[in-house]
């Protein structure tokens, strides 16, 4: 998805593959028009209505509709509010005063639960997903989108710089015959890497170095050009995590075959100037060629996506807490099934000397060890 700088073949492709995972079984798209002030229903598809069978499943997904219906940020659509708040937004029933008033709902969509999911760069919304459930699925449903939340971040890469490309692509054709024009143009992109969140790198495969940083990529990181410029070749991988350096080389050496119009992307650990390990996301693609054709620079962008990183981590540690707390809870209960047994063997035992003797009061320890350890089980049991 992330390859792409066509936001039609982006909706498509994200509506498809959500509906064949089967996430959700209804996905409408709005993307946030930041210039006009709007956002815009883009697609909308369905797994109930014919279109191409999923594989495996009795599923249908149905072709993407193209939709047209715009509203403005500021108004009390709910996906304009969803884009201002930043938040998902959900609804119990048919919200009137917050849905379009030219759509009619029927008898199902009164009793639907809808959830309405910012596509988000930091506090910046760049789209919202929509879909709804029944009732009795909204846990189900939210659980899936809590899942689903690290690869929104890939879609809203994927649709900013689909944006910044048509952009300048827009005002290449319409300005580039002018001097006024080309101000314009350089104001746009200057806007552009400005307000973007990804920091931009120029490498030269000959010098072994990088030739070009944008501003946030100094944010990002905190070296400048002069500082790398100054750095040999091993140098500037000694920026990157041991771990992650040699498939960086690997990775540059791709980049360079990839032809006109194409990316290629990379997750690793960089080294800030202050000495701490950040993760970031990086997509490269040739910048320019010689006259035989063979690339001589390359040019990257990186997101700092150490947060994302941290909290996906946490939500891997939660998951294996409750696994390893439903295992426990089943040995637990397994094993309190054999000490019930253990427990009333000794209990018989018991009965068959005096108090006073020697052999009760060993009974008498062992009892107590195994009422003991059922205690223990039965703690086990309530943490599973």
């Amino acid at each position: 998805i992330i390859s792409s700088l066509d936001i039609g073949r982006i909706l498509d492709f994200l509506t498809k593959e959500i509906l064949i995972a089967g996430i959700f079984r209804s996905v409408t798209i709005a993307v946030v028009e930041e210039e006009k002030h709007e956002i815009a229903i883009a697609r909308a598809r369905t797994s109930f209505i014919h279109g191409f069978r999923v594989p495996g499943t009795s599923s249908e997904v149905s072709e993407p509709r193209v939709l047209n219906a715009r509203y403005d940020l500021d108004s009390e659509n709910i996906f304009a509010e969803t884009a201002r708040l930043g938040e998902m937004q959900i609804v119990e029933g048919w919200d009137y005063k917050r849905y379009d008033p030219n759509i009619k709902p029927n008898s199902g969509d009164l009793s639907k639960v809808s959830f309405f999911i910012p596509v988000k760069i930091g506090t910046r919304v760049l789209a919202v997903i929509a879909t709804s459930c029944t009732v009795a699925a909204r846990n189900l449903i939210s659980r899936r989108i809590e899942a689903m939340l690290p690869l929104l971040d890939y879609v809203a890469i994927a649709i900013e710089q689909a944006h910044l490309y048509r952009n300048l692509n827009i005002t290449s054709g319409e300005l580039a015959d002018s001097e006024r024009g080309i101000k314009a143009q350089e104001a746009v992109l200057k806007n552009f890497l400005t307000s973007s969140l990804k920091g931009i790198s120029k490498y030269d495969t000959a010098k072994r170095n990088t030739v070009y940083v944008y501003a946030q990529y100094t944010r990002i990181t905190g070296w400048t050009l002069d500082e790398l410029l100054g750095m040999d070749d091993q140098g500037f991988f000694n920026l990157f995590h041991p771990n992650e350096q040699d498939s960086l080389r690997e990775h540059m050496q791709q980049v360079v075959k990839l032809d006109d119009g194409e990316s290629l992307e990379i997750e690793y650990r960089s080294r800030t100037k202050e000495g701490e390990w950040i993760w970031c996301l990086s997509r490269n693609a040739v910048f320019n060629r010689n006259q035989n054709g063979t690339a001589e620079q390359f040019i990257g962008t990186i997101l700092d996506i150490t947060e994302r990183k941290r909290i996906e981590e946490e939500r891997t540690t939660r998951r294996n807490l409750e696994s390893l707390g439903v295992l426990a809870g089943g040995i637990a209960h397994d094993f309190n099934n054999v000490l019930t047994g253990v427990i009333g063997g000794l209990s018989l035992l018991q009965e068959r000397f005096d108090h006073e003797s020697f052999e009760f009061e060993t009974v008498d320890l062992a009892m107590k060890a195994a009422l003991r350890a059922s205690e223990l089980a039965r703690q086990l049991v309530t943490f599973g």
